[in-house]
């Protein structure tokens, strides 16, 4: 008797009393709708015996926990039902806890539907699946147009949980006009952009970018353009993005869904990427994504009355795995990602004799592989002051064209040099750079981000299979200082003057570059 009214009492108290012991032949599992019996049981299968303890029921009660908390449903509790012991046979109560009301707050520019839509686990009557939960707004704050927060609380009825969802929105509609100096050559220096997006196609946060650079005084020999479409799968935690752009240039930039690329040809691309977001580890944030591209790149170097180029045009279509993560708090910014890509060879202009044509480059194969990694560190220090340190890298066995090549130089790259002014097979590029504190807030103008720079860069290149004129590296560094300005959401400047320490002979050393960029968004 005294067993059944411990175990009546229920609670921690159970496990303190060694003294009682029985046999536990098996459980009897009540009130669950999410998980099979069979997956129940053999969760507390090892919990019987002929010999057991109260101890040893918490363990099975626990082992439950754990199989709805593994699947995202922590807010499930087991109980243990008011039973006699002798039969040997244990009694659990599953309570998975419902969703009692959804409440949606701060929305503005989407309506509700939208919002729900962003977290199909979410749903009043049924156990809110919190990791499903916790993808769909990981998903959803990729948007700059929308960003969401839940939170739970004790349901106004009994054993439920009642939601609020917070959203702070924007105009999804925004426009970009952008101008710089990344011009080089016969065609300006100047580059003047203009850039379309819309983050709420559709009311299913489908977004579109449209870009438009050309050079503002040869307008009619500078075309670049740029499309792409990000579509989120809220119910399978991922995103498909397409892209497509031109450009009759052999350098620029392109502004897309899924961030802002350099070119690196004149010609077509195209792409489609699927995006599948992994388990937070801790605050680490982490995803992997599959795609496959389409380069054509096209060259026009012909003497004088000859009708074909001396370098062929050229076609690659890799395949890349990658992997990307991040971690973010008031102080610290953590980013790295790693991938594989893989050329498909096969079709016009894509077969290893067409990057050996004449013309083209000696021992390159077609079948190329390149690994390629990204890391970046932003660190608060006192004073306001802030550290930025980044680390890209290429790697490849092979010898490759000038367009899969890993380039150097420009303003996201090393300072002081024009846009990928230093190519080669495999290398690295490095930055450090100090951000003072903002000026703006010391003279009053809280709207205002003014921030000076101090920077050094540096870039390490590698020929694989040099010929015997070729030099097998190549180094270049530079160091500087800038201003970084911001006016709310609606303006940033970003100015940088480049002293060259080491030009890999392109560059005499000591030589200075200011590089500018100017964007609007409105």
């Amino acid at each position: 008797m005294a067993a059944v009214l411990c175990l009546l009492a229920g609670g921690p108290a159970l496990a303190g009393d060694n003294a009682v012991h029985f046999a536990i032949h098996n459980y009897q599992i009540e009130g669950s709708q999410l998980f099979s019996a069979a997956i129940l049981q053999r969760a507390v299968a090892p919990y019987t015996g002929t010999d057991a303890s109260f101890a040893l029921i918490e363990q099975a009660v626990a082992a439950l926990q754990q199989v709805y908390a593994d699947a995202g449903y922590s807010a499930t509790r087991i109980a243990i039902a008011p039973q006699d012991i002798t039969s040997g046979v244990i009694h659990l109560s599953v309570i998975e806890t419902p969703v009692g009301t959804v409440d949606i707050t701060g929305n503005q520019q989407v309506d509700s539907a939208n919002v729900r839509a962003t977290l199909p686990a979410l749903r009043e009557g049924q156990p809110p699946d919190l990791h499903a939960i916790g993808t769909g707004i990981r998903l959803a704050n990729d948007n700059y147009a929308k960003q969401t927060q839940i939170t739970f609380r004790q349901g106004a009825q009994p054993d439920t949980l009642d939601a609020t969802i917070k959203v702070a929105d924007a105009n999804p509609v925004r426009h970009v006009i952008s101008l710089d100096n990344t011009g080089t050559g016969p065609t300006g220096n100047y580059r003047l952009g203009y850039a379309f997006q819309h983050a709420n196609l559709f009311k299913r946060d489908q977004m579109l970018t449209a870009q438009y650079v050309t050079s503002p005084d040869h307008l009619r020999q500078v075309t670049i353009l740029g499309l792409s479409y990000h579509v989120p799968l809220y119910a399978y935690g991922g995103a498909i993005d397409l892209s497509a752009s031109h450009a009759n240039v052999s350098s620029g930039q392109v502004t897309t869904t899924a961030g802002s690329y350099a070119l690196s040809g004149s010609g077509d691309a195209a792409g489609i990427r699927y995006t599948q977001l992994l388990p937070r580890i801790v605050d680490w944030d982490q995803r992997v994504s599959a795609g496959v591209d389409y380069h054509a790149y096209r060259n026009d170097v012909r003497p004088d009355g000859a009708s074909s180029s001396l370098i062929p045009d050229l076609v690659t279509r890799p395949v890349t795995l990658s992997y990307a993560g991040f971690s973010r708090d008031v102080q610290r910014e953590w980013r790295a990602s790693f991938s594989l890509s893989q050329n498909l060879p096969g079709g016009v202009s894509n077969s290893t004799a067409d990057y050996q044509a004449p013309g083209g480059r000696a021992g390159a194969t077609a079948s190329f592989r390149i690994w390629r990694t990204s890391v970046f560190l932003r660190q608060s220090l006192p004073a306001d002051w802030q550290v930025q340190l980044q680390l890209n890298g290429q790697y490849s066995a092979d010898a490759l064209i000038s367009g899969e090549q890993f380039g150097v130089g420009g303003v996201d790259s090393v300072r002081g040099f024009n846009e990928r002014e230093v190519l080669n097979d495999y290398g690295y590029r490095t930055s450090v750079e100090f951000q003072g504190s903002n000026l703006g807030k010391a003279f009053g103008a809280a709207a205002w981000q003014v921030r000076p720079v101090l920077f050094h860069e540096t870039g390490r290149l590698w020929r694989n299979h040099p010929l015997p004129a070729e030099a097998h590296r190549s180094a270049i560094a530079s160091a500087g200082l800038g201003l970084r300005i911001a006016l709310d959401n609606s303006m940033q400047a970003r100015i940088d003057y480049a002293t060259v320490l080491q030009g890999a002979g392109i560059r005499p050393t000591g030589d200075r570059k200011i590089q500018a960029n100017f964007t609007l968004l409105f």
